[in-house]
């Protein structure tokens, strides 16, 4: 263990230490140091290395990282759960982006169990983080959206009903859950709240998703003839 840790302390002293390949090496050896070494520079390195590695769409050796940074917050004794929170949120997003969204999705509700009892506005964007996160996983791999829409109107009610990015972004993925689950008059009221609150907002991005997810809302609701089909009339 001491060796890693002189190793790791003499890697962060080299002029290539915000190299990728040099943060890895680094998160590796302050790892490798624990318990007895510094979990904080341990988590800091790898939860770095981690980001760096998603920009560079490597989702694998992030969700590596990622898993490195949550044992080394263990081996820290775990005193901030909104950070185990972010951790996990991240890790959740990785596994998607790598396809293993069953993982994913279990990993979502870990993030969402760890801050759900914090009572501050931080733990709360952090909670709807997960439950999009818990969302995208679901529906990629065609999985019914009922756990989905449990999740969602938990941040929902949570997010108040404020006008803010978090509250109409949850309300996008609220309307695809609910289609997916069949509840297409629900849904197509939560995608069309969503839209309306992203164009009050006059952010860009929240309305691009927003009219997305309301497209695909409106290519799930059944057309009158296929209602009436059936209906057996």
């Amino acid at each position: 263990a001491r060796l890693h840790q002189r190793v790791a302390t003499l890697l962060e002293g080299g002029r290539d230490a915000n190299d990728m390949k040099s943060l890895a090496a680094i998160a590796h050896h302050y790892g490798a140091a624990l318990p007895g070494g510094d979990a904080s520079k341990a988590l800091e390195y790898a939860r770095i290395a981690a980001e760096r590695a998603q920009g560079l769409f490597a989702y694998e050796e992030a969700t590596r990282l990622f898993r490195m940074a949550l044992q080394a917050w263990e081996a820290g004794n775990g005193p901030e759960p909104l950070q185990r929170g972010t951790l996990l949120a991240a890790l959740g997003e990785s596994l998607t982006s790598a396809g293993e969204y069953l993982e994913a999705r279990d990993t979502f509700v870990q993030a969402a169990d760890a801050v759900r009892a914090v009572r501050t506005p931080e733990a709360i964007v952090l909670f709807a983080r997960a439950a999009l996160g818990f969302e995208n996983a679901s529906w990629r791999p065609g999985e019914p959206g009922s756990a989905a829409v449990r999740l969602l109107k938990e941040a929902h009610l949570e997010l108040g009903s404020r006008d803010s990015v978090d509250g109409a972004r949850v309300l996008s993925a609220l309307g695809r859950a609910l289609a997916l689950s069949g509840v297409t008059v629900e849904a197509a009221r939560a995608s069309n709240e969503a839209i309306e609150m992203a164009r009050r907002l006059h952010d860009n991005a929240t309305l691009e998703m927003a009219l997305r997810m309301g497209a695909f809302v409106d290519f799930l609701e059944p057309t009158g003839l296929e209602m009436c089909i059936a209906k057996g009339e």
